[in-house]
């Protein structure tokens, strides 16, 4: 997908072409920008975001160029933001509505994707009727699996004893999903569902990995079958939603990074 280069707007500052890491961008002879036949372009967009003038374009990556915010907004409160983020385990029996979840999408649909391939999409479970059956066929897959493992017997036999370990009672479900045959497509879910997690108390809302629920669905083809992924597809990540039932006063300690220098 090249870009698209306006002469009325161009003023052959040469930010585009130096952006571009694949030099795909070259001044013509008139001093427009062009893309040569052949160019490796990824449709990554930097050049859009780099033109001052407003001179580029992306016309088949689908959406217009989102401008920065005002103020991006100091190290301080990034810090503070990102360390009050917890897993969410308890939640109110209320229904997150749909255009809260399209607003937080369209926050995450710029989670960055190895060369910009973007390949995943987004399955969410809106009826929480649904996400208890869907629940009770990872529970299936659960019983068939476990054996003696003592954390897959700690789900299970909390399972039995009418307690939701696996999805924690959550209203909504998210599964993030891919190509299977795409190599690079489980670490781009992977960014991807960071970004959701990280963006869901900006609007109120708390999340939590389910590691289980994605590993029983990746597994046990009766779930796998209720998920109703598109064809080709593999669940790669999940995340439980919902509004958190309790709030939390303070941040939890954590460990030191191992670091190294090099």
């Amino acid at each position: 997908m090249p870009p698209i280069f306006d002469a009325s707007l161009c003023t052959g500052c040469g930010l585009c072409s130096r952006i571009c890491v694949f030099g795909c961008i070259s001044p013509s002879d008139d001093g427009l920008p062009s893309v040569p036949d052949g160019a490796a372009c990824t449709g990554c967009g930097h050049c859009v975001a780099v033109c001052p003038a407003g001179a580029v374009s992306l016309p088949e990556a689908g959406t217009s160029p989102v401008a920065p915010s005002a103020g991006t907004g100091t190290a301080e409160a990034l810090g503070g933001y990102m360390r009050s983020r917890r897993s969410i385990r308890h939640y109110l029996e209320r229904p997150v509505d749909r255009r809260l979840f399209e607003e937080v999408f369209e926050i995450v649909r710029f989670a960055p994707t190895a060369v910009n391939r973007q390949p995943v999409a987004w399955t969410i479970v809106h009826d929480t009727g649904k996400v208890r059956a869907l629940t009770a066929l990872a529970a299936d897959w659960l019983r068939e699996t476990a054996g003696e493992d003592p954390l897959y017997r700690t789900f299970l036999d909390a399972w039995e004893r009418g307690s939701d370990l696996i999805c924690h009672g959550a209203p909504h479900l998210v599964v993030a999903h891919a190509p299977a045959d795409d190599p690079l497509a489980p670490r781009d879910a992977a960014i991807a569902c960071a970004h959701l997690d990280l963006a869901l108390p900006a609007f109120g809302l708390g999340g939590c990995w389910a590691g289980l629920f994605t590993a029983a669905a990746a597994s046990h083809p009766p779930l796998a079958e209720a998920l109703r992924l598109p064809d080709g597809h593999r669940p790669l990540g999940t995340l439980l939603v919902g509004y958190a039932r309790y709030r939390y006063a303070s941040v939890p300690p954590r460990k030191r990074p191992a670091t190294r220098w090099l």
